[in-house]
């Protein structure tokens, strides 16, 4: 038996004497002692109380057990050997100037232990434009002079692990990057 369910029939049986107590100090009869009726009227209550307890502990139990077993499922590093990249077309940045942020993605993703990374797709130049001053909100620190988005598709770990949906497909999530002046790409946020 475990210490949890140790404690849980302690509960109940403190809860049952706490009751019969309560029912003595009344003074249910003339010489203070229960009737019978009240008698089995307190142990079906604690026979309850402690059913109650035990289905508790048993759910409690159960709950930890799956998460020990998935826990003991062996989550396979990201996976982005696979990976489709469309560098679409830009009037701004060179496929060298991409290919730059997208290893910044790669190495993100490359952490998220049992995803499957389909592919990364340069979004267009109006919206990198339109993105720079959200770019500087992010990190007022640096003068950012360039930002470029991405999108991606993949999949999940199929068991419950980390923030991710389990089994999931994510389609369309945004990467957006920043660059000063002269500057390596810095990712400075993802997701929708």
């Amino acid at each position: 038996m475990s210490n949890k369910k140790l404690w849980n029939k302690l509960a109940a049986v403190t809860v049952v004497s706490a009751m019969i107590l309560a029912a003595v100090g009344c003074g249910t009869t003339q010489t203070g002692a229960m009737t019978q009726e009240q008698v089995e009227d307190a142990a079906l209550e604690a026979s309850q109380i402690e059913a109650a307890i035990e289905e508790s502990a048993a759910a409690e139990d159960t709950a930890f057990e799956n998460t020990e077993e998935a826990s003991a499922v062996e989550i396979p590093p990201a996976d982005i050997s696979e990976v489709k990249i469309d560098y679409k077309t830009s009037e701004i940045y060179s496929k060298e100037d991409m290919d730059g942020a997208i290893e910044k993605i790669l190495d993100e993703f490359g952490s998220w232990d049992g995803c499957v990374l389909y592919t990364i797709s340069y979004t267009d130049d109006t919206t990198c434009t339109d993105n720079l001053s959200y770019v500087r909100e992010l990190d007022s620190e640096k003068d950012y002079k360039q930002c470029i988005v991405f999108t991606s598709n993949f999949h999940s770990p199929v068991v419950e692990y980390g923030a991710w949906e389990p089994d999931y497909d994510y389609n369309n999530y945004q990467w957006i990057l920043g660059r000063t002046e002269g500057g390596e790409w810095d990712l400075l946020t993802w997701g929708y």
